[in-house]
């Protein structure tokens, strides 16, 4: 889909024809993430952009793993618009929803391998450590494990057409919250579930608000 050659780094033309998504399309939703990214004041790596990218495009995870070299180009791109000096000047006048020329986000870290929302200033009680990377387990109905080859042993599992039309509706309850949606064709050609939206989590007796976006593809799908 993309150019081979090396002589120049991908640009945000080359994504045109991913997947059904215009250039236009992943520019806003990578413009988007870096406002986001700046308003927190936090730091993002190039990997962190793609998972948020498949998030917020409802893709399946890792789809942009083999897509590395172009994503980059297009954070580059996005970046350099955030730091055009009219955009500096018209940051107040803004939504955080706004990706079209980075207005509202202030300025963006240059382009290097680590992409950087910059930081106004360090606490002084902040871990310069890396985070503990938490834990994540998962318990399958049978207890058992998927098998190995299963996605060549689903591509012919069943048409697209019929799983739209029988699979159940995708239901969560994430900490008493009931989250619930239905199954879709993924952009990228795939079949599963997304169910995503705004939750209440109590924490140490406090209400706070968060962010649920969870994606279930099933594997060989894309032949289906």
């Amino acid at each position: 889909i993309f150019s081979s050659r090396r002589s120049r780094p991908p640009t945000h033309h080359d994504t045109m024809a991913y997947a059904g998504l215009e250039k236009e399309e992943l520019e806003k939703a990578v413009l988007e993430i870096l406002k986001e990214a700046k308003a927190s004041d936090t730091e993002l790596t190039l990997k962190a952009v793609r998972r948020k990218l498949e998030e917020k495009l409802e893709l399946e995870d890792g789809v942009m793993n083999e897509h590395k070299a172009v994503l980059k180009g297009i954070v580059e791109v996005c970046i350099e618009q955030l730091h055009s000096p009219d955009d500096d000047d018209n940051d107040s006048d803004d939504s955080d929803d706004s990706a079209g020329g980075g207005g509202g986000a202030g300025a963006a870290a240059s382009p290097e391998a680590k992409t950087k929302a910059p930081a106004k200033r360090k606490r002084k009680d902040e871990d310069e450590s890396e985070p503990k990377k938490a834990k994540m387990t998962v318990k399958t109905v049978s207890g058992s494990e998927a098998p190995k080859g299963v996605k060549a042993a689903q591509q012919k599992a069943i048409k697209g057409s019929k799983f739209l039309s029988t699979a159940p509706n995708l239901t969560l309850n994430v900490f008493g919250n009931e989250l619930e949606g239905e199954a879709r064709e993924f952009k990228s050609g795939k079949y599963g579930w997304y169910v995503g939206g705004k939750i209440e989590v109590n924490v140490n007796g406090k209400v706070l608000w968060g962010q649920v976006g969870c994606n279930l593809v099933m594997i060989g799908s894309e032949g289906w």
